[in-house]
């Protein structure tokens, strides 16, 4: 049986955006996942900062490379969706 690999949500709980909710968005999005069942395949991880300072709280996805400024903790679910809809391609030339 395959084992699923783990998807990622990295939220910037650096200094600007920690003040701006990035702590509390790392709980919020934790008490999401274990609500729904999700807690497992999909991790929440706390990132020291990704140099967004400006417009954080900050926030990405990996796989899928989603990346979202401007996150608000009072809304951990408008978070989930934003960081778990698939990002643009890379090169608007390129349609994958």
């Amino acid at each position: 049986m395959p084992v699923e690999s783990p998807s990622y949500l990295m939220i910037c709980t650096g200094p600007n955006c920690g003040e701006r909710g990035g702590r509390t968005l790392v709980r919020g999005l934790r008490d999401l996942l274990i609500e729904r069942g999700q807690h497992g395949p999909t991790r929440v991880a706390p990132v020291s900062c990704f140099g967004q300072c400006a417009t954080g709280p900050y926030g990405c996805a990996w796989p899928n490379g989603a990346f979202v400024t401007g996150l608000d903790a009072s809304r951990p679910e408008v978070a989930l969706a934003a960081l778990s809809a698939q990002p643009a391609p890379a090169n608007p030339a390129d349609p994958a």
